[in-house]
């Protein structure tokens, strides 16, 4: 198999970032391309406030996050990437994500949660490869 694009989601996380890490060096080895993308979550972003919340706003943040230093190690050694920030579940966007740019393969980092959060909220990590036919590497 042939891996020519790379899709990795980013969330700040230091899974994520050693997912991207691990992603960064495969493509450099593969002659890849990343795709970097981040999955905003509005309903996640509300949380416990109080008051109304300016999505737009925390869109601009996570944009300007992944556009930044998330990104930033990919700058440095000079990876071709390209970023994406798409809205929703994050398992169905990176399915949907990874269908729509034609990724080879897909890269994730993996939380450490508890068995009731992981049956309460589901985890990406474990639920992921059954919504893609796409190979799915879990980064711990």
């Amino acid at each position: 198999m042939a891996v020519h694009r790379i899709l990795v989601a980013v969330d700040g996380s230091p899974p994520a970032s050693r997912a991207l890490e691990w992603s960064n060096d495969l493509a450099a080895q593969l002659d890849a391309t990343l795709v970097v993308m981040h999955v905003f979550e509005p309903l996640m972003a509300v949380g416990d406030r109080q008051g109304p919340i300016d999505l737009p706003t925390l869109y601009d943040n996570a944009k300007r996050r992944l556009d930044g230093d998330w990104t930033a190690p990919l700058r440095e050694r000079g990876t071709r990437y390209e970023t994406k920030i798409t809205e929703g579940r994050p398992v169905d966007a990176i399915a949907d994500t990874a269908e729509e740019t034609r990724a080879d393969l897909i890269v994730i980092g993996a939380r450490s949660m508890s068995i009731a959060r992981q049956t309460l909220l589901g985890s990406t990590a474990l639920r992921l490869p059954q919504e893609t036919t796409r190979p799915v590497v879990v980064i711990h």
